[in-house]
This record gives C-alpha cells, sequence and structure tokens, in this order.
C-alpha cells in the first residue's frame, strides 16, 4: 500500500527525495519483517532488501547514505544461509561442497 503511495508522488515529481527516502525505509522494514521468518523466507527478504537499497542510492543526502548502509548490513546477515548459497549454486549451474 505504501509503495502505491510513493510511486503515485513520484509520478508527480520524480525528484522527491523524501518520498525516496522514505519509500526506503518502508522497504528497509518490510525486509527486515520477511527476514525474521527465519532462513527459509532469505530469499525473498534479499529482494526487498535489493529494492530499498535502489531507493536509498537514489537519495544524495547523509541520513540515506546511513540507512543505504544499514540495509546492506542487514542484507549481509542473510548470506550465511546454506541453503541461500545452494539456491545461487543451483542457479549459476554449480554444485556446492
Amino acid at each position: 500500500m505504501a509503495g502505491r503511495k510513493y510511486r503515485f508522488v513520484l509520478s508527480i515529481d520524480g525528484n522527491d527525495v523524501r518520498a525516496l527516502y522514505n519509500w526506503g525505509l518502508a522497504l528497509s522494514f518490510r525486509a527486515q519483517l520477511i527476514a525474521d521468518i527465519g532462513p527459509e523466507a532469505a530469499f525473498d527478504a534479499d529482494k526487498v532488501f535489493l529494492a530499498a537499497v535502489d531507493k536509498f542510492d537514489s537519495v544524495y543526502a547523509p541520513d540515506a547514505l546511513f540507512r543505504w548502509g544499514a540495509v546492506l548490513q542487514q542484507r549481509s546477515r542473510l548470506r550465511p544461509s546454506k541453503q541461500l548459497r545452494e539456491s545461487e549454486a543451483a542457479t549459476a549451474g554449480y554444485k556446492t561442497i
């Protein structure tokens, strides 16, 4: 729901920094909720974290850079999952050891 509102605001003013920043915040909070489900939700959480990174990457402000780094840190916590490594390897055509 929030994403639709932010998308609408950005359709009016594509350079609205507050809309991009707040959309990134909403996505990062949503990604964290998905990640809290457990390792089985890591792939879905990763996609939402990347969407948040994309929003923060479009905003050049100190707060956005801080949040951008925080989201990348949260995203890095998803990586140790063996299940995620295996799914990436299968997608790339590699075998895990």
